[in-house]
């Protein structure tokens, strides 16, 4: 379950963008829970400490929204840091995804892929993986700084050695770092990345990454 708390003097706005998070939320089959908060105060001191109950906080003044969120760093160690952003009200989808996933997320858990091939021996670093695409016969890693990796493995055979659940097949041939996405186009269902990279998403699974996004970063 996500949990937000709301700050907002007039009702009328609180009302509606309450009702916009829960049909985002409900939308991608995520329970939600959003409560009242009473005064700013309060509303920032829910996020004051790393294990706050809160995972977003939205404070709303003169059609503004400030929101303070707690990003789960590493969901397998269990620590957290926190972001700070702007955007306007009414709140729609578009906003709440910019609320949700930015590029401001730190980097993804430590992990190694051993690669051993007959050009390559490497320890190439979870994080640095952005995305792999089965191409030519071939599986193709693609790292951060557009570097490229080939191993002669099907994709299938890949994804076992990348066991953690941020790595995710979001259309047939792919395989995706959830860490580093730096945005999803609703409009086009593609997924940017911090490279600045386009991958195309099956519309059948474009729902399911945005839900994955949210269960890994929140750690919900």
């Amino acid at each position: 379950m996500i949990k937000i708390g709301i700050y907002c003097k007039d009702s009328n706005q609180k009302k509606e963008i309450k009702r916009s998070l829960k049909q985002y939320f409900n939308d991608l089959n995520i329970e939600s829970e959003i409560c009242n908060i009473r005064t700013k105060m309060r509303a920032l001191e829910n996020l004051a400490v790393a294990y706050a109950e809160l995972n977003i906080v939205l404070l709303c003044e003169d059609n503004k929204i400030t929101y303070v969120k707690r990003n789960l760093v590493n969901y397998m160690e269990n620590y957290s840091s926190q972001t700070v952003g702007w955007t306007d009200i009414p709140l729609n989808n578009d906003k709440i995804d910019e609320i949700i996933i930015n590029e401001d997320y730190p980097n993804c858990p430590h992990g190694v892929y051993g690669m051993n091939t007959r050009k390559t021996v490497r320890a190439i670093s979870y994080r640095e993986i952005e995305y792999c695409q089965w191409m030519n016969n071939k599986t193709v890693i693609f790292l951060k700084d557009n570097e490229t990796e080939e191993i002669n493995e099907s994709i299938k055979v890949f994804k076992t050695k990348l066991p953690e659940i941020y790595f995710a097949d979001c259309v047939k041939g792919y395989i995706i770092n959830i860490y580093n996405v730096k945005k999803i186009d609703r409009v086009n269902k593609k997924l940017v990345m911090k490279s600045g990279n386009k991958i195309t998403v099956s519309r059948y699974k474009f729902t399911d990454i945005i839900r994955l996004y949210i269960m890994v970063m929140f750690g919900i």
